[in-house]
């Protein structure tokens, strides 16, 4: 192909959704591969509409954490607006849970840097909305990485400012989401700990604590009803996770981990707990890194102690099915 999108040099149509196209760009500047998410001509969007997507997409640009998926660049031109994004190497954790659950360690580990993107993205005034399997990307060096932001909004906005989702209005997905967004109520951050608590469950278990047969189903379940008790499902987990799991889904906000820094935190303590439990004698067993570590400049690093293929997988393929309900609301 040789269309541009912008700079950027189109290789590879990788993906559609109702509102969007999602191509493999290339970067003559920085040489380097790019994703690139363009809202498709014919989606009929307003200028309106057209100018909050830009700006809302420029507040996600923002964000830079080892363990988010990178937004680069804004894009508007005659063929219309777009997003450039990181381009990810791994699986979807959805792909990984589909052979099963993980080792508890593996769960830790990646539960504590998913953790640790979400304090992140917190801390620069955005929630996800949207955390679930399909929106963590492993890579092959075992590092988790958090996309599609595409129903991310800042927590703080300026008086009389719209959004390109409505008040009020159900989006997410059913069995991830919180139980006040389940009731079409204003979210905050520990929304985001609710979605966390239930992807550690399906990591530790291999199913989704909230699934039901029929979104309906799904929606009953996160507002009335409490999990099987983590311990009962798998009982080698310890009673440490297994608490801070029920916290993370309390049905009232009010009653989970007071943020996402607090919940990384404890993550590391159980995480340090279990690898001392496992070692053996010689304490080989502790040595092996945590590739966010490896991977994380000093200043990017969550203060809090040691930071300890698969398919060819393009992070923005996957955010393009979201965005169809994020801006048809």
């Amino acid at each position: 192909m040789s269309e541009r999108i912008g700079v950027y040099r189109v290789q590879a149509s990788i993906g559609k959704g109702g509102m969007a196209e999602v191509f493999l760009a290339w970067d003559d500047r920085l040489e380097r591969r790019v994703a690139i998410k363009r809202i498709r001509h014919d989606a009929g969007l307003s200028e309106e509409q057209r100018e909050r997507f830009r700006r809302e997409a420029r507040v996600v640009a923002g964000l830079s954490h080892p363990a988010v998926v990178q937004v680069f660049d804004v894009v508007s031109d005659a063929s219309g607006d777009a997003i450039v994004m990181e381009y990810v190497h791994g699986q979807t954790l959805a792909e990984r849970l589909a052979a099963g659950p993980l080792e508890i360690e593996e769960a830790l580990r990646l539960g504590r840097q998913i953790a640790e993107g979400l304090a992140a993205a917190h801390t620069a005034g955005l929630i996800h909305r949207d955390l679930k399997a399909d929106n963590v990307i492993v890579t092959p060096a075992g590092l988790a990485k958090i996309l599609d932001f595409g129903l991310a909004r800042p927590l703080v906005r300026k008086k009389g400012e719209k959004t390109l989702t409505r008040e009020g209005a159900l989006i997410g997905t059913f069995h991830a989401m919180s139980p006040e967004q389940a009731r079409g109520e204003t979210v905050d951050e520990r929304s985001d700990l609710f979605s966390l608590g239930s992807l550690l469950y399906e990591m530790l278990t291999g199913r989704s604590p909230f699934r039901g047969p029929n979104p309906i189903e799904s929606l009953r379940r996160v507002i009335d009803q409490d999990p099987t008790p983590l311990r009962k499902a798998r009982p080698e987990v310890s009673i440490g996770l297994e608490t801070l799991v029920r916290r993370l889904l309390a049905k009232g906000r009010e009653a989970r981990p007071s943020s996402a820094r607090e919940v990384a935190e404890e993550l590391e303590r159980i995480e340090d707990e279990t690898r001392a439990t496992a070692e053996p004698a010689s304490g080989s067993a502790g040595d092996k890194p945590d590739p966010l570590e490896s991977e994380a400049a000093p200043a990017q690093r969550p203060r809090g102690g040691r930071r300890g293929c698969a398919l060819a997988w393009i992070a923005a393929a996957a955010l393009a099915a979201a965005l169809g309900a994020h801006l048809a609301g």
